[in-house]
């Protein structure tokens, strides 16, 4: 235990930074492209058709139950809360702020470049 505590972190300080300053780029250059050689293939060769086997159907059946639990107890209640609460606040608001901005910027910008895009589709069929 003595040699425990002195020791380790002694080599905390000294190895570790050593290590990762010449060990890990050494491994990211050698054995990373190796691996994605090798291993991501066979992985992608043995284990996806096994997930595919055997997870995919319990997933689908969890999302269908949870689809089912959040149609039948989730959307009513937000229906019941929420909506009538976003109804009273949002909607006023919306149209106090936002409707009269949209108005002011976006409608005066939409409508010079429709006319432009017109008058440019139309000038030359009457040229």
């Amino acid at each position: 235990p003595s040699l425990e505590k002195s020791l380790v972190p002694s080599l905390e300080k000294s190895l570790v930074p050593s290590l990762e300053k010449s060990l890990v780029p050494s491994l990211e250059k050698s054995l990373v492209p190796s691996l994605e050689k090798s291993l991501v293939p066979s992985l992608e060769k043995s284990l996806v058709p096994s997930l595919e086997k055997s997870h995919v159907p319990a997933l689908r059946s969890f999302e269908k139950s949870l689809v089912l639990i959040l149609e039948k107890s989730l959307v009513p209640s937000l229906e019941k809360s929420l909506v009538p609460s976003l109804e009273k606040s949002l909607v006023p608001s919306l149209e106090k702020s936002f409707v009269p901005s949209v108005k002011a910027s976006l409608v005066p910008s939409l409508e010079k470049s429709l006319v432009r895009r017109h008058e440019k589709s139309l000038l030359p069929s009457f040229e």
